[in-house]
C-alpha cells in the first residue's frame, strides 16, 4: 500500500516539476522562437532579400544566414522625416478572432491586420506609427513571414477545434503573437509568459482583447490582398489570382466582392465568364478581365469610381509549346495543390514563365 502511494506522489512530483519547468521556460524563452516562424522567416530572408546582398563575409558557414540581409520594415521606402520615395508597401496578415464572442466574426474568424513602415494594426485593435518601435522594431523578413504563415494552428475562417488542437501539439505553427496596438505592451516582441498564447492556441480562442494577438496568413481573410487597397478607395487596382482554382470559380475574388460590399458599401462589378478554363483544351479565352470599382460617398469624400485589372493564371492560345507540353502531362497545371512544396526544374520554370507571360500580357 505505502509503495502505491509513494509511486502516486513520484508521479505528482514529476507533474509538478515538469509545470515549473516549463513555467519558467516560458518565462525566458520567446513564444515565437520554438514554432517554426523564426525558421520559416530566416529561410525567406535568406531567399528573397539575401539574393540582393553583395557582402557574402558575414554569413554564417552552416546555415548561410546573414544578420545583414534582413531590413526594419520602418526603413522601407522613407526618408528619416517619412517622406515616401514611391508606393507604400502594405503587407497583409489575418488577425486571428477564433475566441471573440462577436456576432460579425462567427463565420470569418479573423480581420485584416497589416504592418507596414508607416502604421500597424487594423480598425478593431488601432494602429501604432511602426517607428516608435512596435514589436521590438519589426523586420521586413518577420512581416512577410507572418503574412505568408500558412500553416498555423489558427487560420481565420479555416480554422477547426480538431486542426486547431493537433497543429498545435504538432509545434506546426508558422503564425506569430505580437503585441496588441491598443495595450501598452506594443513595443514587446514577446508575451513575459508564453504559456497562456500556448493554451490560447490549443483551445482556438484567440481574440483582440488580450495584450498579445495571434497574426497569420493575410490568405486567412482575404488571398487576394486587395481588401486593405479598397479600403483606401484606390483608383486603380491590379490583382494577381495565383491560387489553386481548378473549377474556375473565382472563390477568392467573389469573397473579396462580397466583404468590400458588406464593409465598405463598395460595389465591384467585373465580367469573369471568358477566364474560365475549357474542360476539353484546359485553355481559356483570355487570363486578364477589367472591371470597376463603384466607391460609395462617405462623410469626407463624394462617390468615385476606379478601375480593376483581374489577372487569374491560366493557359490560352498562343503560349509557349513548353507551356502546353507541361499541361498536357499535368492536366491539373497551373492549379496544383500547393501542398505540394518540392518543384521540380520544369514545373519551377513552367510556373515562373507562366506568370510571367501573364503579367506581360496585362501591362
Amino acid at each position: 500500500v505505502w509503495g502505491k502511494v509513494f509511486m502516486g506522489h513520484r508521479v505528482l512530483y514529476l507533474f509538478a516539476g515538469c509545470v515549473a519547468l516549463s513555467t519558467i521556460a516560458s518565462r525566458y524563452v520567446d513564444v515565437n522562437v520554438f514554432s517554426l516562424q523564426e525558421m520559416y522567416e530566416n529561410r525567406l530572408v535568406r531567399a528573397f532579400l539575401g539574393a540582393s546582398q553583395e557582402d557574402k563575409s558575414c554569413s554564417d558557414p552552416v546555415t548561410h544566414i546573414n544578420p545583414k540581409d534582413d531590413l526594419l520594415l520602418k526603413d522601407i521606402g522613407l526618408d528619416d522625416d517619412d517622406n515616401a520615395h514611391g508606393p507604400i508597401h502594405l503587407i497583409n496578415t489575418a488577425i486571428n478572432l477564433t475566441g471573440s464572442d462577436q456576432r460579425e466574426y462567427d463565420e470569418r474568424q479573423a480581420d485584416s491586420f497589416v504592418l507596414s513602415p508607416l502604421y500597424c494594426g487594423s480598425p478593431i485593435t488601432g494602429y501604432r506609427k511602426t517607428s516608435d518601435g512596435y514589436a521590438g522594431d519589426l523586420t521586413l523578413g518577420r512581416a512577410f513571414s507572418t503574412s505568408g504563415a500558412a500553416v498555423s494552428p489558427n487560420m481565420g475562417y479555416y480554422s477547426t477545434a480538431a486542426v486547431t488542437a493537433l497543429l498545435t501539439f504538432c509545434n506546426l505553427r508558422l503564425g506569430g503573437w505580437f503585441p496588441n496596438p491598443m495595450s501598452s505592451s506594443f513595443e514587446k516582441p514577446s508575451p513575459t509568459f508564453g504559456w497562456f498564447q500556448i493554451i490560447q492556441e490549443v483551445l482556438g480562442r484567440t481574440d483582440n482583447r488580450n495584450s498579445f494577438i495571434y497574426l497569420s496568413d493575410g490568405g486567412h481573410f482575404d488571398n487576394l490582398g486587395a481588401y486593405e487597397l479598397v479600403r483606401r478607395r484606390c483608383k486603380t487596382i491590379y490583382i494577381c489570382d495565383a491560387g489553386a482554382d481548378p473549377d474556375g470559380s473565382c472563390h477568392e475574388l467573389a469573397n473579396l466582392i462580397r466583404k468590400s460590399r458588406m464593409d465598405f458599401g463598395t460595389e465591384i462589378q467585373i465580367d469573369v465568364r471568358k477566364l474560365k478554363r475549357n474542360k476539353e483544351t484546359g485553355l481559356s479565352e483570355y487570363r486578364v478581365a477589367q472591371g470597376t470599382i463603384c466607391y460609395p460617398q462617405t462623410l469626407d469624400q463624394g462617390p468615385t469610381t476606379g478601375r480593376i485589372v483581374y489577372l487569374k493564371l491560366n493557359l490560352v492560345e498562343g503560349d509557349s509549346t513548353d507551356l502546353r507540353s507541361y499541361q498536357i502531362r499535368n492536366p491539373d497545371f497551373p492549379h496544383q495543390s500547393t501542398l505540394d512544396q518540392f518543384y521540380s526544374e520544369s514545373q519551377f520554370e513552367s510556373y515562373r514563365y507562366l506568370g510571367y507571360s501573364t503579367g506581360r500580357n496585362a501591362f
